[in-house]
Formats: structure tokens, sequence, C-alpha cells
């Protein structure tokens, strides 16, 4: 985590440059709450309902940091076998969406 946030510290701080940079690191984006160059964002998804890991990409963009991971869902969609995303996939959400 400290090369993502000396990455990203460096980028918003002294380059200046526009940047879109993703992580999966949830502390990185509340220790760079702080930053006025920073703005949080993440991508809009819909859960079915029967199913809370299965989710469907919108395309948009949404204000603030993603309320949860959704390596399963990404799995599934690269074609990973449903044992391994079964397996993994209660250990990856962090809560919600």
């Amino acid at each position: 985590m400290a090369i993502a946030y000396s990455v990203l510290h460096h980028l918003a701080t002294h380059s200046g440059c526009l940047t879109a940079f993703s992580t999966h690191y949830s502390q990185l984006v509340d220790d760079m709450l702080y930053h006025p160059q920073i703005r949080p964002m993440h991508m809009l998804i819909q859960e079915a309902p029967e199913d809370s890991h299965l989710v469907t990409f919108l395309y948009k963009l949404g204000e603030g940091a993603a309320k949860g991971s959704f390596g399963p869902s990404v799995a599934k969609l690269a074609g990973l076998d449903s044992f391994v995303t079964l397996s993994f996939a209660p250990l990856t959400r962090a809560g919600p969406s």
C-alpha cells in the first residue's frame, strides 16, 4: 500500500496531471480524503436481487468510494470456474452495495 500511496500523492501534489487511479485499498481512499486535488469516484453497479454477488456494471461514474469489492463478479465475467468464484466471494465483500 505504501507504493500506491506514494504514487497517488506524487501525481496529485507534484505532477498536476489528470489521472484515473484505481485501487482495491479502501484505506488509501480514506487517507486521501484530505487532499484537495483528489476526488474519490467509483463505477456504478446494479446488483441482482436474488444474488448479491451478481452485478451489472452500468458504465457510469458515481461520487465517492465504492461500498464493496466486486472481484467475484469480475472473475465470473472473465470466465473463472464457478467453484473458484463461489469459494472466495464471501471474503471479498466489504459491505452491501
